[in-house]
């Protein structure tokens, strides 16, 4: 009996970590983590019409307070900072609605395409690692969003003295700045205006973590299987058939197309993350450079919060879509190191096809603009704040 006969060969159990995601999912009206085909059903038209009904109640008087007090740049960029990150997780739910069937596909390759075949120890290793960066993303994601919601919710009953607004009283004030139709600071709607911006404050947090998820969870599986493909390449020597080698090809065509997929679904999304992103963080630049000394630490320590948020959105986005850059640009680099040389001439001019398509490999862009990777992330970044810290608010 060889070392192989003795193997443990282990299937990937991907339900397994993607049952929370999956939940929350389903709380949004979506269907994007089943298995099975999708069917928009009257519970999910319910679900989503409840959700976008929730973040629209804290949009729209958002908007309209930034109208009202277009000329004051302080109300703005107060109020632009919220408003800002609701629209930013509408645009990601409402691109998740109209991608579904497509990012529905994605996953259901992740299930009975992907991981169809039991793995060995040296092989699962990988794909486990990948694994643990997708639920450690999302985790991180959830603990910062639900402590910042948190924060920034507990503001108004207990920093009473904290009046930013001369025209709101500081002990009825609410978690975010909206202009309705009716007067909010008297009983009972000022407690039903609370608990409707906290409603509609916790449907935007949960639609940027579930959908970030997602994301995170097709991106480092995706990455998982460019890392398997990379030894299946190193391992091409004299023993190689025929078969096995179309296999791979087969393996790295299908690849490729996945990667464009996942391209076709986040390209336009990422694209309006890192304008909000990127407006949030110059609201933020422009606001802190427009207060007087003695503001307090309050509005600083608010602003650390906008500015750490947006940055390590973007920095997400980024950095998963660099990861698959960077493993799809690793196929090339294995292909050289394998034995291919010692391959049939079948082989041999496979591998040179192999060589030729891995020249451009697979790379997510910002709505076909720019490629996202981490270089970018640094040359975009570093331009828009050095742009934000040179604005003048009494010129503005």
């Amino acid at each position: 009996m060889t070392s192989t006969d003795n193997t443990k060969f282990e299937k990937v159990n991907v339900d397994r970590h993607i049952r929370v995601i999956n939940l929350g999912s389903r709380m949004l009206g979506c269907r994007l983590l089943d298995a099975n085909p999708v069917t928009v059903k009257k519970v999910d038209v319910l679900l989503r019409v409840f959700v976008m009904g929730g973040m629209s109640y804290v949009l729209i008087p958002g908007l309209m307070a930034m109208v009202e007090f277009i000329n004051d740049l302080g109300y703005v960029a107060e109020i632009g900072s919220n408003v800002l990150g609701v629209v930013e997780s509408v645009c990601f739910l409402g691109n998740s609605y109209y991608q579904e069937s497509k990012c529905t596909n994605l996953v259901q390759k992740i299930h009975r395409e992907f991981w169809a075949s039991p793995l060995p120890p040296d092989l699962l290793k990988h794909v486990q690692w990948f694994e643990r960066i997708s639920i450690g993303i999302g985790l991180y994601v959830f603990t910062v969003s639900l402590l910042a919601l948190t924060f920034y919710s507990s503001i108004p009953p207990i920093f009473h003295n904290f009046d930013l607004y001369e025209d709101i009283d500081a002990m009825r004030r609410t978690p975010l700045i909206g202009r309705y139709f009716y007067d909010q600071r008297v009983s009972p709607n000022y407690e039903i205006t609370y608990a409707c911006q906290m409603l509609g404050s916790f449907l935007t947090v949960t639609s940027y973590v579930i959908l970030t998820s997602i994301y995170a969870l097709i991106c480092m599986h995706l990455c998982a299987k460019l890392r398997l493909l990379q030894v299946r390449l190193r391992n091409i020597d004299a023993s190689i058939s025929n078969e096995e080698f179309a296999e791979i090809v087969h393996e790295h065509q299908y690849l490729i197309r996945y990667a464009d997929d996942l391209e076709d679904i986040y390209s336009p999304v990422i694209l309006i993350h890192f304008i909000l992103s990127t407006g949030l963080i110059c609201l933020g630049v422009v606001k802190v450079t427009g207060l007087p000394v003695q503001a307090g630490m309050m509005e600083l320590v608010l602003f650390i919060m906008y500015f750490a948020a947006s940055f390590f959105q973007i920095f997400v986005f980024c950095w998963m879509a660099n990861e698959v850059f960077v493993e799809s640009d690793d196929l090339a680099r294995a292909t050289y190191d394998s034995r291919w040389y010692e391959g049939s001439r079948h082989v041999q001019r496979g591998i040179l096809l192999i060589l030729l398509r891995a020249q451009k490999p697979s790379v997510l862009t910002a709505g076909k603009f720019f490629p996202v990777t981490m270089s970018s992330f640094g040359l975009q970044y570093g331009y828009f704040l050095l742009h934000a810290s040179n604005v003048n608010p009494v010129n503005c």
